[in-house]
């Protein structure tokens, strides 16, 4: 039972859209008692799924129909929640693609790459290095794009617009220039 608790664990993942593929049983020693490991993307929905494999067996021996609808979807909003951000998550891609160890330091997106003196802390496209000064520039497109273009980087062309006037007037300013 261990061993089909197992490959219903990851088979659900994989229905929810997490592919994973890793799973050992063993017996424990006493008789009918298992030591089961799988892998996972994050550890609830791990968790959730283990859970759910030992209901949906539970069913079958039962003989009770079993619908997995709600458990899939259950696994989906707990890997949306507790999942890193798109720009963290592919800086950890690739540190882990290059041997770098991490850990991840709250349930948000602050995440430790590396130990000890090496070690850096990144939390989306902000680091431990990241100037406060740096992060207020980015934050406004305005000064930013003001700051590139003075350094004679190559910018796109584009107005603010505050109101919805300011939003026709644009479009006729940039028509007129498409047109002359």
């Amino acid at each position: 039972m261990g061993h089909i608790i197992e490959h219903i664990a990851l088979e659900i993942q994989t229905l929810a859209g997490m592919d994973t593929g890793f799973g050992r049983t063993r017996g424990y020693g006493e008789e009918g008692v298992y030591s089961v490991v799988f892998s996972y993307m994050e550890e609830s929905v791990g968790r959730f799924a283990a859970k759910s494999a030992v209901r949906i067996c539970e069913a079958l021996i039962a003989g009770e129909e079993y619908d997995l609808t709600d458990d899939i979807q259950e696994m989906r909003e707990l890997r949306e929640y507790s999942r890193l951000g798109p720009s963290t998550g592919s800086i950890v891609e690739e540190a882990e693609a290059r041997g770098i160890p991490w850990i991840r330091l709250n349930k948000y997106s602050l995440v430790q790459l590396g130990y000890g003196a090496i070690q850096k802390r990144i939390q989306a496209t902000v680091t431990s290095e990241t100037s406060s000064i740096g992060v207020e520039l980015a934050c406004d497109k305005e000064d930013t794009k003001y700051l590139l273009e003075q350094a004679e980087v190559e910018v796109p062309k584009g107005d603010i617009i505050r109101r919805e006037r300011s939003l026709e007037d644009a479009c006729f300013v940039e028509k007129s220039l498409i047109i002359s």
